[in-house]
């Protein structure tokens, strides 16, 4: 059984530019993204590829342009976003506190508050993990896709939990995001969450779940998968689990 999505969510990944994934999941099955890093997945090319800075001080001529380039987070024009992003990305850690403080000012609106969140889940710090955690609960669907991007970035069992806990969120798209981030996290502990989402009637769900359950590949999550082969209804899921069960018997 198909779940129907709103048009503006199809819709949305074309006006954000380079720096918005196609997260949006389809009617019949999910994009499956590879990777967690939710800056990387954005637009690779546009991040350093020796990773964050140190934590050193901005000079004083760095602190006026990454005001000015922060403030560009929120054009459309790429031509003006790109060089930005990529500056404030090899920034790394410097940049975090800077970020959050624009985070919090709401001046950029949902496109600039997304790339913010991507930028913070690639620096990695701790500090940004309770004002993106926040994020994953902004009114827009953009904004939280993004945050959910930038949570899976991180090791820390609050990422963890908050992910899992989105899984009983009331937008199937979140649940579906949330799901096969945990499933790229091969989070064993999500194992148990992720088997309820089986019983739901949504195939985009119960597709997602199921390839999660499939890279999490503990014995908890195989068996939660060959208990519901016999009850699955779609033909897509069933096959995505029959190449799991094979997979897993030489």
């Amino acid at each position: 059984m198909s779940t129907s999505h709103h048009p503006l969510k199809l819709a949305f990944a074309g006006l954000c530019g380079a720096f918005l994934l196609a997260c949006v999941s389809q009617a019949k099955k999910p994009d499956l993204p590879q990777g967690s890093g939710a800056a990387q997945q954005a637009n690779p090319s546009l991040l350093p590829t020796t990773g964050a800075s140190p934590n050193v001080q901005l000079t004083d001529a760095e602190i006026i342009q990454i005001e000015r380039d922060i403030a560009a987070l929120g054009d459309a024009d790429s031509a003006r976003v790109d060089p930005a992003f990529r500056w404030i990305a090899a920034r790394g850690r410097t940049a975090v506190p800077r970020l959050l403080q624009e985070l919090a000012r709401d001046r950029l609106g949902g496109i600039g508050r997304a790339r913010i969140l991507w930028l913070l889940g690639h620096a990695g710090t701790v500090e940004a993990l309770p004002a993106i955690l926040a994020a994953l609960y902004d009114p827009l669907y953009l904004v939280r896709t993004a945050a959910i991007d930038a949570t899976s970035s991180f090791s820390d069992p609050r990422a963890r939990a908050a992910l899992v806990n989105l899984l009983m969120d009331r937008d199937p798209d979140i649940v579906i995001q949330s799901a096969l981030r945990l499933g790229d996290r091969r989070e064993p502990e999500a194992a148990g969450a992720l088997g309820k989402l089986l019983l739901r009637n949504e195939q985009g769900i119960r597709y997602a779940a199921t390839r999660s359950l499939a890279r999490i590949g503990t014995p908890e999550a195989r068996q939660l998968l060959r208990a519901h082969l016999s009850s699955e209804s779609d033909d897509e899921v069933r096959s995505l689990i029959q190449m799991m069960i094979r997979s897993s018997n030489p």
